[in-house]
């Protein structure tokens, strides 16, 4: 009797990973990966390695729910912050149009407003100046999904990273989106990925 309800015992606890595994959030992969060493000059700290959207929240499998955006931009090394630098992302989503994200660090302005200005589309009305988070090499940005406007499934696009030169007083000006954008480095995805 015992052997019988081991050997039943085996097959639920087997299903019951298989369906705990398949409910589980999908890997975070970035969506533009693009090779080191490739930037103006080989300056690294103007290279980018990645840039991963993803989403954090609350529970697992079926039960999680994101509650913030987080964008994530991996360099070769610190980025440049004598403001004279910007770091562009740009993403098209099937619900809001194209989504930016503008980051100058070191600008004069940037202790009161913010280093870092994103924009949501049609999703939002304004676009929001805030800090970047800096750690090393990697620069993170963080929004909460009901003040952007963003809803679950949005399909994300199209995502370009460009580092290009720019102004030390703003960091508005420059030549991002311009003829010359990706002066010091661009990179791109063609992939697609949707907000769980």
């Amino acid at each position: 009797m015992k052997i019988r309800r081991a050997l039943i015992a085996v097959p639920l606890a087997l299903a019951a990973i298989a369906t705990s595994s398949l409910a589980a959030a999908p890997k975070a992969t970035p969506q533009i990966v693009d090779a080191k060493g490739d930037s103006a000059a080989g300056q690294a700290s103007l290279d980018i390695l990645s840039v991963l959207y993803a989403t954090s929240g609350t529970g697992t499998g079926r039960a999680y729910l994101p509650k913030k955006l987080t964008v994530t931009l991996t360099l070769a090394s610190a980025p440049d912050t004598r403001g004279v630098v910007n770091y562009n992302l740009k993403a098209d989503t099937d619900g809001c149009g194209i989504i930016n994200i503008h980051f100058a660090p070191g600008n004069a302005i940037g202790s009161l407003i913010g280093d870092s200005y994103a924009r949501f589309g049609s999703c939002q009305d304004a676009g929001v100046y805030f800090p970047a988070k800096i750690k090393g090499s990697v620069v993170s940005f963080e929004f909460a999904l009901k003040a952007i406007g963003v809803d679950r499934g949005t399909e994300f696009s199209a995502f370009t990273a460009t580092v290009d030169a720019g102004e030390p007083a703003t960091g508005i000006f420059g030549t991002q989106g311009g003829p010359a954008a990706g002066l010091g480095d661009k990179a791109t995805g063609d992939g697609t990925w949707v907000i769980p």
